[in-house]
C-alpha cells in the first residue's frame, strides 16, 4: 500500500523535464502506406465533423473513453476473458477501438487548425495512448477468448513494448518514428478485423487447433498450434521486420 501511495503522490513529470518541455516541438515520421495514402483522407473528412470550440485534449479524452467503456464491458460480461458474452458485445469492441483511433488521429489536426498546439497537449495525448495500449490488450484478449493465459500476456507485451520503445526513441531523438507496419495504423486495423471475425464466428475460433480449422495443415506448421499462435507469430514479425529496422 505504501508503494501505491508514493506512486500516486509522485510528480507525473519532474522539474527538469518541465524545463525541457517548454522547448519541445512535435516531429514525426510515419511510413505507413495505409495512413499516408488511404486513412489520411478519412481523417481529413472526420475532422470536419468536430466543432472548432472543442478542445483537442477533450477529443483525445473522448477517444480514450470509448476504449474505457469496452474495458468495463469486458469486466462485467467476460471477466474470465473467455466468454462467450452476448453476441452484440463483440461488435462494440471494434467500434470502440476504431473511434479511439479516429479521435487520436484528429486531435492534432484540431490543435493545428485552432492554433492550440502545445507540448502539454502532446504529453496528454501520449499518456492516453499509453493507457490505451493496456486497455486495448485486455479488450482484445476478451474478444479472442484468450482467458487468463500466456497468450493474453503475449498480446499485452507485443502491444506495449513497441509503444514504449518508440516513445523512448522520441525522447532521445526528438522524432516519433512509425514504421511501414505500426501499431497506431496497421495494428488497430488488424485488431478491429480480428474483433469483427470474433463477432461473426465467436471467440472460440482462435483457441481451436489448426487441424480442426483447416485441412490439411501445412507441414511446416505444428498441427497442435492454434490460430492465435499464427497471429502472434505474424505480430512479432511485423514489429521486428517492418517497424524496428529503420528506427
Amino acid at each position: 500500500m505504501d508503494v501505491f501511495i508514493k506512486f500516486v503522490q509522485a510528480d507525473y513529470i519532474g522539474e527538469a523535464d518541465l524545463q525541457h518541455l517548454t522547448h519541445y516541438k512535435y516531429s514525426a515520421t510515419d511510413k505507413s502506406p495505409i495512413a499516408n495514402y488511404i486513412l489520411k483522407y478519412y481523417w481529413n473528412w472526420a475532422i470536419e465533423w468536430i466543432p472548432r470550440w472543442m478542445a483537442p485534449n477533450l477529443i483525445t479524452l473522448c477517444g480514450l473513453g470509448f476504449v474505457f467503456i469496452n474495458v468495463l464491458s469486458v469486466i462485467y460480461w467476460i471477466s474470465d476473458l473467455v466468454g462467450p458474452g452476448p453476441k452484440w458485445l463483440y461488435w462494440t469492441f471494434p467500434v470502440g477501438l476504431w473511434l479511439y483511433s479516429t479521435f487520436d488521429n484528429i486531435d492534432g489536426k484540431q490543435a493545428r487548425r485552432t492554433g492550440t498546439s502545445s507540448p502539454l497537449g502532446e504529453l496528454f495525448d501520449h499518456g492516453c495512448d499509453a493507457l490505451d495500449c493496456s486497455f486495448s490488450a485486455v479488450v482484445l484478449a476478451g474478444a479472442l477468448g484468450l482467458g487468463h493465459t500466456y497468450y493474453a500476456v503475449a498480446f499485452l507485451l507485443i502491444i506495449i513494448i513497441p509503444f514504449y520503445m518508440s516513445t523512448w526513441e522520441e525522447y532521445h531523438t526528438g522524432v516519433l518514428y512509425l514504421g511501414y507496419f505500426n501499431g497506431p495504423t496497421e495494428g488497430v486495423l488488424g485488431a478491429c478485423i480480428l474483433m469483427v471475425i470474433s463477432a461473426v464466428k465467436g471467440p472460440g475460433l482462435w483457441m481451436d487447433e489448426l487441424q480442426n480449422v483447416m485441412n490439411p495443415v501445412p507441414e511446416f506448421i505444428p498441427p497442435n498450434w492454434c490460430l492465435v499462435d499464427l497471429i502472434l507469430l505474424f505480430m512479432l514479425f511485423s514489429v521486428v521486420g517492418l517497424h524496428i529496422p529503420n528506427s
